[in-house]
């Protein structure tokens, strides 16, 4: 028989003997009689002993130990649940055929849902309506909640996160585990899938779209506080500057979203900030648009001192532009058009199908005010609180769908083709006025009016870089003739100081020359031009597009 060790024999007598040093440095052991002489009583005693000693050490060693997260714990957890679950909220962004959703909708019910079985144990069976009817009001539709409903049935449950889970990360992470360690961190993970659903609706922000996986950025702390851009509260109402083209001292100087009020007008700026945008930001020379774009918002939120404005002036520009039909002309800040007068909202009329302004206008508008941002962020808009962009144009930046069904961006067919290359301009016509209309005489006449609709055709350049081909940048002594698309002087915006012309740098290209080019005579075309001694391929087309 194996001998007991927690059993002692002592004058005849049978002793239960146990060393209790927890939380002590003392090893003595603690003996307890068991009164009896009897080995077969003894061991059958002192087996129940035990058992009863060691759950009796556990519960003090539970009311003891941490029962609590530190915050380097409740971090990681919290991440380890974002991460899983902005996995899942935008999968289908990189799917096939992307779903077409209301992502802000999807992500206010499913943070709703797991805030609810957050609430609860997670072997609860059933979820009471009264539970549910706690964490959602009035404003909900009914669409909402049925799929709220549907959710907590079908997807997120309160098992959608265990106490299985929160247990296996917290013995990866080294932490006691208990009941309230595991509750503790079951919540943390909870927490990390609802800022999950929170980031999920931002995939589309310029921050995050085009990347090959928009989710990795969204773990991204700084950048999504950027794209949320969380500002100060409004100042009082009494405070903003009037709806008036002036520009009084702001009275809100020490509660507004500036770190220092100015009387300067948004107007009195436009020039340095276009000049700094071309020196610091490294844009082109601007070309009278950018201009447009600020004097336009200048406009619109009536010109007032720098430091009265906030991101009420952004919703408004947005609003204005959308209502005003595109085909009205703004002209120039105070001198000239409408821009003349003070802006009045009612004096458009609204638009039609056929004047409203497109969503890629109103985004290029606000990305030029971004970057106009970016430049007073140095000095008159600097914010008061934190370092985040007051405005923030880029928040009301919206992702554009392509219409293929759009009959203003329907892709030409080759019978679409077929037809405009049938009219007398390629096929022969008369001179000066009558190129286009059929002429006894037929004449093909080889210019820019023939030549650039022919480039874009077989070789896909965009109407400036065609335009602006020199002499130069055309090779035929190889053995494939090519173009070279790249910046020159005949491109350039600044009068002939400095090349232009590309868009971007990726624009710089080598294209080799499309057969049907070569048979057209392009070679022969560019040879005659440079005979002439011009180095523009398009000699009646001067530096800024139009005829001469």
């Amino acid at each position: 028989m194996g001998r007991q060790t927690y059993l002692l024999r002592k004058n005849g007598r049978y002793h239960f003997r146990r060393r209790f040093s927890f939380g002590s440095d003392n090893r003595q052991p603690i003996m307890v009689a068991l009164g009896t002489a009897d080995p077969a009583d003894a061991r059958r005693i002192v087996n129940r002993l035990a058992v009863r000693w060691d759950a009796i050490t556990m519960q003090v060693e539970q009311s003891i130990e941490r029962g609590t997260l530190t915050l380097d714990e409740q971090r990681a957890l919290f991440r380890q649940g974002l991460e899983h679950e902005l996995a899942d909220a935008t999968r289908h962004v990189t799917a096939p055929r992307r779903p077409d959703i209301d992502e802000a909708a999807f992500s206010k019910v499913a943070v709703a849902a797991y805030t609810i079985v957050g609430s609860v144990p997670h072997d609860t069976a059933e979820l009471s309506p009264e539970i549910i009817e706690d964490h959602i009001d009035d404003t909900w539709t009914d669409s909402e909640r049925r799929l709220l409903m549907n959710m907590l049935r079908l997807y997120i449950t309160p098992m959608t996160v265990s106490r299985s889970d929160a247990v296996d990360a917290l013995e990866a992470l080294g932490t006691p585990i208990n009941d309230a360690t595991a509750t503790e961190a079951r919540w943390s993970l909870i927490r990390g899938r609802i800022e999950a659903q929170k980031r999920a609706p931002l995939v589309d922000h310029p921050l995050f779209a085009d990347r090959d996986v928009p989710g990795l950025r969204l773990l991204e702390d700084d950048l999504v506080q950027q794209a949320r851009h969380v500002t100060p509260l409004r100042p009082a109402a009494g405070n903003l500057a009037p709806a008036l083209p002036t520009a009084e001292p702001s009275s809100s100087a020490g509660n507004g979203y500036f770190a220092r009020s100015t009387t300067i007008r948004f107007s009195d700026q436009i020039d340095a900030v276009l000049a700094t945008m071309v020196l610091n930001k490294k844009y082109a020379p601007d070309n009278g648009q950018r201009r447009r774009i600020l004097e336009t918002f200048a406009w619109i939120t009536h010109d007032k001192a720098l430091s009265d404005y906030g991101p009420e002036d952004r919703i408004a520009f947005v609003k204005a532009m959308t209502d005003i039909p595109n085909t009205i002309r703004f002209g120039k800040l105070g001198k000239s058009g409408p821009m003349k007068m003070p802006f009045d909202a009612t004096a458009f009329g609204a638009p039609t199908s056929d004047t409203l302004r497109s969503g890629r206008t109103i985004n290029r508008d606000l990305i030029i005010l971004a970057a106009a941002e970016e430049v007073l962020h140095e000095t008159h808009w600097r914010p008061r609180y934190g370092g985040d962009k007051v405005l923030s144009f880029l928040k009301s930046w919206t992702k554009i769908e392509d219409d293929f069904a759009n009959p203003k961006r329907v892709p030409w067919t080759p019978a679409h083709l077929r037809t405009m290359y049938s009219l007398p301009l390629w096929q022969g016509g008369g001179g000066a006025n009558n190129r286009i209309k059929p002429f006894p005489a037929t004449k093909v006449f080889q210019d820019a009016a023939y030549w650039l609709p022919l480039f874009g055709t077989y070789m896909g350049v965009a109407r400036e870089e065609g335009a602006g081909f020199e002499i130069a940048d055309f090779n035929f002594e190889c053995e494939v003739p090519y173009v070279l698309v790249q910046a020159n002087m005949t491109r350039s915006k600044d009068g002939g100081i400095t090349k232009g012309g590309l868009k971007r740098k990726a624009r710089h290209r080598v294209m080799p020359l499309h057969p049907q080019l070569l048979r057209l005579g392009i070679q022969r075309y560019v040879e005659a031009i440079e005979a002439e001694g011009h180095s523009m391929v398009y000699k009646a087309i001067d530096h800024v597009g139009f005829y001469r």
